[in-house]
């Protein structure tokens, strides 16, 4: 197995022990079948955190959109990256599986679908940048002519490319969960919580 498939699988791995983490903790922390620990102060507590997350996580959509912000876009990604992460960890400890009601159920899978495809997609993204690297360095090794160099990188080059089908999926996801996510707050403030 090469290095990219074990890193993929070591992402993946990570990934499925911090669902079962959250899952796990939000079942502890839960005393009662009919009220679950999203329903209590603290895993309120716990969903409003994972909300303030999941808003920390757009700053970086603002960085590449504002001017003035741009030169704040490295620390907005690494913000990006960690609240892309812990934010979903946090909606899982808040919510568990409890299957109660439609809009926190819809903002969930987005939200699942969201984390998923940014994983996979920084993943790609690396992996390609980096083949192309590796690949342009070992040609110009071997004393290739750089014209020679970029026509032979050019089906390389189309794979990086692929980014770019992945962001045109990202962004419309994100925007569905954005939409649920409204609708789930709005519900659970206008229903009533503890």
């Amino acid at each position: 197995m090469d290095r990219v498939y074990r890193r993929l699988a070591l992402v993946g791995l990570l990934a499925l022990i911090s669902v079962i983490g959250g899952l796990f903790l939000e079942g502890s922390l839960t005393t009662a079948p009919s009220r679950p620990f999203g329903h209590t102060v603290p895993g309120h507590l716990v969903g409003w955190l994972a909300l303030v997350a999941t808003l920390a996580v757009l700053a970086y959509s603002w960085t590449k959109r504002v001017p003035r912000l741009r030169r704040w876009q490295p620390t907005a990604f690494k913000l990006h990256m960690v609240g892309g992460v812990l934010a979903p960890v946090m909606v899982l400890v808040h919510s568990g599986i409890h299957l109660h009601a439609l809009a926190p159920i819809l903002a969930t899978l987005a939200m699942l679908a969201v984390s998923l495809s940014g994983v996979i997609g920084k993943a790609v993204h690396f992996f390609a940048v980096r083949r192309l690297r590796e690949e342009r360095k070992d040609l110009a090794t071997i004393g290739l002519a750089p014209e020679e160099i970029e026509e032979r990188l050019e089906s390389l080059a189309a794979a990086a490319e692929t980014f770019r089908v992945w962001q045109f999926l990202h962004a419309p996801v994100t925007v569905i969960f954005l939409a649920a996510l409204g609708a789930h707050v709005a519900g659970a403030l206008y229903f009533g919580g503890p």
